[in-house]
């Protein structure tokens, strides 16, 4: 202990007696330990985060394979959801959910949306969580009105402020009265964004339904199975399940581990951003281990004299890393404050959902690795130069007095071949960065089909207690877009159940009058949207034929439906689709028949990588519902008119909060908002790798110039002109970066096709980009 003592103080001197080394050396690890300290907090708090319940790891997610669609997580009715439970014995136990949005009053705040579940009897149990506060659901819950409520420790907290007596007191759901009975801990609660948990009362046609798609289901698997033998008898399930309902046919069962299912579409950016930020901090280890050697070299006498005096090998490497070490604690120090930093930036810039709502932190866990990291990194950058100061001294010794031409080759090969390797990884970056780059300039260039520029959007629910008829929530949307409508600068107002489709968008099979219904597994669900008012001008979707609806489609009126190009180009192709009926369910379906009166232009609704898919629109009297999404068009600053849409709809039902109110192309740019900061960041890392590879480059050519100068005079003397020397030095400095530039070529392509999945319409082999990244660096290099 006394000579690790002996080698930090040693260490110390040496970094003071050249503090511009030391500072260089400190601000390029400071910034490599701090970036993937950060990035580490990122993905402990989504790839490494403790799921809620006890063994988390049993738990799955049962989902329905519709390959009719292409959706392999799709929601299932509830006698599917029994063959599968019963059918499986891998699965111990399972329950169906039902999650939603409702309308919260009561407690200590005003009318609000809220996230809430509807569960089955058991779904606490089988996610393994008990509450916190009070009680969990018992059978009475379930045997009447479902009125019991759960809390999450995140509502708890900020509507209730933590009363610990808020179990017993009576809350509003959509104007229905339900009782507290308990509050369950804080990040136990699934799925996560609920804040509010009630019982699932299902009739018995609901639990008869084969058509109904419209449950979740989460199960435990029985201890030891492993996943695999779980999805070979659910598929077994599902195939018997096919045979006895034809009607199932292109139906099957996907089981997807809790884990997978919670870190969803983040797991595989963040390991690329990951992967990158490991490459800045080695391309940041090489430039100090070259500074190192650098320093070395000058060191030749002095460990030659210590060779003399008895040091041994291991004693001098000892100390060389001992330097290493000290220069990376240092350097962790500074990088955990750089760290701090950087995870508050990542959680400002982050999109809504790629990170926890309560952001990031450097915490035990994440201190734990930054200390573990400065550690490793203090050994990488030691190693090379203990090694190779080592051997140098043997020879030292042996050629007099520590020089000799033969160790400056050595030393000049390990210095190039560091920088062949920084220059290779910087390319790497690059490449990568310049192709997630092309892909999002691409996907942002799409048509999405609307005018989305002056468009205010905003979210209303009506609670159905408080309108139990039909008519009155189609009332409501009538008056609220009449009055809409006539508001100063606004052009157009009108309401949609769907702006923007979600993935599991309400939809239906259909069948087409004078054609036969196709086999089961050829029929197409299309989504059902209602809308109200001047709904198609407000959002800039036109007709492109026929008519939009209006205040003769009620609903005592004919039945009309109105389709877009999609679906107009693919039932009636080279025809006029207008006329034409359909039927919702199948032409033996108690539906009514449907007359085609207008279609409308596309627009990518899902996805902006996702062209529309057929879809069809319905008067909001003939098909009224009470959740719909505002548009209003506005001449001047749509933003102005918020305060005056919550005025109006305030005047016609203060209880009705107002939620979500934004821009429609603020909607269309939140869709590529991961994909923009994942771009974003690959390219800024790419940008300090690009830049701490130049330095490199420029400290071994300046190097290799400081250490070379009598030799240049010596060449200058006997006739060398300039012109012959900086072409030499040129042709050194830029041997190693070719050489990087070929070997990270290679990688580069192999890297693209990793990223393959996260690119549109650009290749993983762009030539483009893997011409333009290579001419960069060397230009840069030179």
């Amino acid at each position: 202990m006394e000579q690790l003592w002996r080698d930090v103080a040693h260490a110390l001197r040496t970094l003071a007696r050249r503090p511009l080394l030391a500072a260089v050396a400190l601000v390029t690890l400071a910034v490599g330990i701090g970036a993937n300290t950060a990035l580490f907090s990122a993905a402990d708090a989504t790839l490494l985060a403790r799921l809620p319940g006890a063994e988390p790891d049993r738990t799955v997610l049962l989902w329905l394979d519709n390959t009719r669609l292409g959706i392999r997580n799709d929601i299932a009715p509830y006698p599917l959801y029994r063959a599968w439970v019963d059918g499986a014995p891998a699965v111990e136990a399972a329950a169906v959910y039902r999650p939603g949005r409702a309308n919260l009053t009561g407690g200590d705040g005003a009318a609000e949306r809220v996230d809430w579940t509807r569960v089955e009897d058991g779904f606490l149990e089988v996610i393994g969580v008990e509450p916190l506060l009070g009680r969990a659901f018992d059978a009475a819950d379930f045997a009447g009105e479902g009125d019991a409520v759960l809390l999450s420790h995140g509502l708890w907290q900020r509507r209730f402020a933590g009363d610990r007596d808020v179990v017993g007191r009576t809350l509003e759901l959509d104007a229905r009265p339900y009782r507290v009975v308990g509050v369950l801990p804080a990040a136990a609660g699934f799925p996560r964004d609920s804040e509010l948990w009630a019982p699932l009362v299902m009739s018995a046609e609901q639990r008869e339904a084969q058509g109904r798609f419209w449950l979740y289901t989460v199960a435990r698997l029985t201890p030891g199975t492993p996943l695999a033998t779980a999805q070979e008898q659910l598929d077994a399930v599902a195939a018997r399940y096919v045979t006895a309902n034809p009607d199932f046919a292109g139906y099957g069962v996907y089981a997807e581990p809790l884990r997978q299912h919670l870190v969803g579409d983040v797991a595989r950016p963040l390991a690329v951003l990951l992967v990158a930020v490991a490459c800045v901090l080695l391309i940041g280890c090489g430039n100090v281990a070259n500074l190192l050697l650098a320093r070395a070299a000058g060191r030749r006498r002095e460990v030659a004299v210590r060779v003399a005096l008895g040091a041994g090998r291991r004693r001098l490497v000892a100390q060389v890393l001992t330097e290493g070490v000290v220069l990376a604690a240092f350097g962790g120090v500074l990088g955990i404050a750089v760290a701090v930093w950087a995870t508050r930036g990542l959680t400002a810039l982050a999109p809504a959902g790629l990170l926890p709502e309560d952001g990031l932190a450097v915490d035990a866990r994440v201190l734990a690795f930054a200390v573990v990291l400065s550690l490793a990194t203090g050994l990488l950058v030691g190693l090379l130069p203990a090694l190779h100061l080592s051997r140098q001294a043997a020879g030292a010794v042996l050629a007099r007095g520590g020089r000799g031409a033969s160790e400056d080759r050595r030393g000049k090969r390990l210095r190039s071949a560091l920088i062949a390797a920084e220059v290779g990884l910087a390319l790497v970056l690059l490449v990568g960065s310049g192709l997630l780059l092309r892909s999002f300039g691409r996907l942002a260039g799409l048509d999405t089909g609307f005018e989305a520029e002056q468009v205010l959007l905003a979210d209303l629910a009506l609670a159905p207690a408080r309108y139990p008829e039909p008519a009155q929530a189609v009332d409501f949307y009538a008056r609220l877009s009449e009055r809409l409508a006539g508001l100063p600068g606004v052009e157009a107002a009108g309401a949609a159940s769907d702006v923007l489709l979600p993935e599991l968008a309400m939809s239906t099979t259909f069948g087409i009058e004078g054609r036969p219904d196709p086999p089961p597994e050829q029929r197409l669900e299309v989504p059902v949207v209602a809308v109200a008012g001047d709904y198609f001008e407000a959002v800039g979707l036109p007709l492109v034929a026929g008519r939009a609806f209006g205040a003769g489609d009620s609903a005592e009126a004919t039945p009309v439906v109105i389709i877009n190009r999609s679906m107009a180009r693919r039932f009636w192709p080279g025809q006029d689709p207008l006329g034409q009926r359909i039927k919702y369910g199948g032409r033996d379906s108690d539906g009514p028949w449907r007359t085609v009166v207008g279609v409308v232009a596309d627009a990518r609704r899902t996805r902006q990588e996702s062209e529309d898919r057929p879809s069809t629109y319905l008067p909001h009297a003939q098909v009224p519902m009470t959740g719909m999404t505002l548009a209003l068009r506005s001449g001047g600053a749509p933003r102005r008119l918020a305060g005056v849409v919550r005025d109006t709809v305030a005047a016609l039902d203060p209880a009705v909060p107002v939620t979500e109110l934004s821009l429609l192309d603020e909607r269309l740019g939140q869709r590529l908002a991961g994909r923009r900061f994942n771009a974003l960041l690959l390219a800024a890392f790419a940008a300090v790798a690009l830049f701490l590879a130049v330095v490199g480059v420029y400290g071994v050519v300046a190097f290799s110039v400081a250490r070379g100068t009598r030799e240049i005079g010596v060449r200058m003397a006997l006739g060398a002109g300039r012109a012959r020397v900086v072409a030499g030095v040129l042709r050194d400095g830029l041997t190693p970066v070719l050489a990087g530039l070929a070997a990270g070529l290679g990688a580069a392509a192999l890297a693209g096709r990793a990223l393959g999945s996260l690119l549109y319409d650009v290749s993983a082999t762009d030539p483009t980009t893997f011409a333009a990244v290579p001419i960069l660096l060397l230009a840069v290099a030179a």
